[in-house]
């Protein structure tokens, strides 16, 4: 067998924390007992911006561990090679 190349790949679903956090402030707005803490968990992260494997709305819809399972065995979740 032989290795023909290597290359880095990352997922096309590319959002700034800042609309991330967002999204979360509003999916998650009367559940939090402290919202603020989610404000200070992604201020001080010190990351700009992510990479997700879904559309962000898409998480929302993933309602639990075997939901996610059944997504991978009908291939709808691509891993990505981070570098």
């Amino acid at each position: 067998m032989k290795i023909a190349g290597v290359a880095c790949a990352f997922p096309r679903n590319f959002y700034p924390q800042s609309e991330l956090l967002a999204a979360l402030r509003e999916h998650w707005r009367d559940k939090l007992p402290n919202p603020r803490m989610l404000d200070q968990f992604f201020t001080r992260s010190g990351v700009e911006s992510r990479h997700l494997v879904f559309p962000l709305e898409k998480y929302f819809e993933i309602r639990s561990e075997e939901h996610t399972s059944e997504l991978q065995s009908r291939g709808l979740i691509s891993y990505a090679v981070f570098c």
